[in-house]
């Protein structure tokens, strides 16, 4: 791969800033590619600039609309989407993100934050990669949840993770040490988190998993894009939600 010079290494820092500021604010959908490329500016290849002006394109040929609807606070939930991906980032790390939506009873949602980026611990596996990405979701949702009591003076919302790591699922829903010693502390903090009723957590399949395209490049962003700009979960999500069938 042919490396990138100096004046391109300043043209791609100064184009990952635009997109950086961009995608926390509007545009959840080219989070990846803008946590990808922040990360290897130093070590920046042709490749990646072409990554990075193909995200350009996107921003420019596929606007993207953030609707967000009236809800009833009183029938709400917190639902957390997160994911991760093990070592993908170019010196070795791993990536995780999130998005959190404030959905009520009738499926309507309201996206309220989210994130991409590198993981700050060295993730020895993908189960290692899944639950420091998962903790961070949590603490990010906790805080919103707090947030939103303070604010609106109403009762503490249910917290809602869902995960497409069927390993990180079954090992939270038992008693069973994991091997990685230095993944038994997150994980019993995670644990304990279920066990109060502090937040539940719930296996989704990969294709309704939102936030698989914060970690994954290739990933479709389609789903995501579509509960943005409709404001209203499918009837698949509705149905893990709330064990039921949307009317």
């Amino acid at each position: 791969m042919l490396s990138i010079n100096e004046y391109e290494k300043q043209q791609l820092r100064a184009v990952c800033g635009q997109l950086l500021w961009v995608s926390t604010q509007t545009r959840p959908d080219i989070a990846y590619a803008t946590c990808f490329a922040s990360n290897c500016v130093n070590q920046g290849t042709i490749a990646d600039l072409k990554m990075v002006n193909k995200a350009v394109k996107l921003l420019k040929k596929e606007p993207l609309t953030l609707k967000f609807r009236k809800l009833c606070f009183a029938e709400s939930l917190i639902v957390i989407f997160y994911d991760a991906s093990f070592g993908n980032l170019k010196d070795g790390s791993s990536q995780g993100g999130f998005i959190i939506f404030l959905v009520s009873s009738s499926g309507k949602c309201c996206p309220i934050t989210w994130q991409s980026r590198k993981i700050r611990r060295v993730c020895k596996s993908t189960l290692a990669a899944e639950s420091w990405a998962m903790i961070e979701a949590v603490e990010s949702g906790e805080l919103v949840k707090t947030q939103f009591c303070e604010v609106t003076q109403t009762q503490e919302l249910d917290v809602v993770v869902l995960t497409d790591c069927k390993s990180l699922h079954d090992t939270l829903h038992s008693s069973k040490n994991v091997d990685d010693k230095g993944l038994r502390i997150p994980i019993a903090c995670l644990r304990q988190r279920v066990r109060d009723k502090e937040m539940k957590v719930h296996w989704i399949s990969t294709k309704i998993q939102l936030a698989d395209c914060f970690t994954k490049a290739g990933a479709p962003n389609a789903p995501l894009r579509e509960v943005l700009c409709t404001g209203q979960f499918s009837h698949e999500l509705y149905k893990v939600l709330f064990n039921k069938e949307m009317n």
